[in-house]
Formats: structure tokens, C-alpha cells, sequence
């Protein structure tokens, strides 16, 4: 059996994770919440607090989330690879 799979167009979106006093932190899951499909992913930071994901156009909901800190949604529109 063979499963073809297609991807849309996507758009790479990188940053850091940093706190309220802009300290970069390390290691957090930088989650992504679709909220029209109901789908979720993500990617961990690196230890410099710096993460990169590949996203198709939409409105996403992005928590940054590690032990000891209260997260803080932001959401993100992506149009056109914008």
C-alpha cells in the first residue's frame, strides 16, 4: 500500500521564547493550535530559546509552555506565505 500525501503551501515562522524581562528561555514546546480544524502541533526550542515551525496560511493560537512559567497565547495570521 501506498498513502500519497498533499501539503499546501507553506510558510516558514521562526523566533525565540523570552520572559517578561526579555531573558531568552530555553527548551520550551512552542505549541500551535488550529482552532478551525481542531489541530495541534509543534517543535521544541533549542536551548537559546530559539524555534522554527513550516505552516500552511490560517489563524493560529502559539503558546510557548515550559515548567515554572505561566503561558502567554499570541495568535498568528499567515496569508499568502505572509
Amino acid at each position: 500500500m501506498v498513502l500519497n500525501i498533499t501539503f499546501p503551501a507553506a510558510t516558514v515562522v521562526g523566533g525565540t521564547v523570552r520572559d517578561d524581562t526579555l531573558a531568552l528561555v530555553g527548551n520550551a514546546w512552542v505549541d500551535v493550535a488550529d482552532a478551525v480544524n481542531g489541530i495541534h502541533f509543534g517543535a521544541q526550542a533549542n536551548a537559546s530559546g530559539t524555534y522554527s515551525l513550516s505552516m500552511p496560511d490560517g489563524t493560529y493560537s502559539m503558546t510557548a509552555y515550559v515548567p515554572g512559567y505561566v503561558p502567554n497565547p499570541s495568535v498568528l495570521a499567515l496569508s499568502g506565505g505572509v
